[in-house]
């Protein structure tokens, strides 16, 4: 994992230190969360350029409030699906060929929490006891969280 990989890693786990501690005010604002992002990033990483702090924030939220690194791959239209077979094994499908991509989650930890933020808003979870979920024509499977995740689709035709 690189430093900016680490770091990032760790405003996160911060912000959801202080969203349990009584911050979670700024849980379901994304600007006062984004605000919240630059503040903890000026502390901990000062010596970051003004490109590198925004392109960070901009990591940091979208792994909070969105689906982490899928989100590129969801915005791209020739992507049909996108399929997670564990925190360093993202594939999609395009035009009916799968090919591997350089995606990756930080650490287990954060592949479920992305599985967990795309069921949540749907009643629905994924463990060991619920392997297989097939949500409004999205799925998502596993062999045991911490082995590994399957398919989560764009849900476009």
């Amino acid at each position: 994992m690189s430093e900016i990989d680490e770091l990032a890693s760790g405003l996160r786990r911060r912000l959801v230190e202080e969203s349990r501690l009584g911050r979670a005010g700024i849980a379901n604002d994304r600007g006062a969360l984004r605000g919240r992002i630059a503040e903890l990033i000026e502390e901990n990483a000062e010596l970051l350029s003004t490109p590198e702090r925004d392109a960070l924030v901009e990591r940091v939220l979208s792994s909070t409030l969105g689906l982490g690194p899928l989100e590129p791959l969801l915005t791209d239209p020739e992507i049909d699906e996108i399929m997670v077979n564990g925190p360093d094994a993202v594939l999609v499908e395009k035009s009916g060929v799968i090919e591997r991509t350089a995606v990756r989650f930080d650490s287990t930890d954060a592949l479920v929490h992305v599985v967990e933020r795309i069921l949540s808003p749907l009643g629905r979870r994924v463990d060991e006891a619920s392997p297989l979920v097939d949500p409004s024509g999205r799925r998502a499977s596993t062999s045991g969280l911490a082995s590994s995740t399957h398919a989560c689709p764009t849900g476009r035709a």
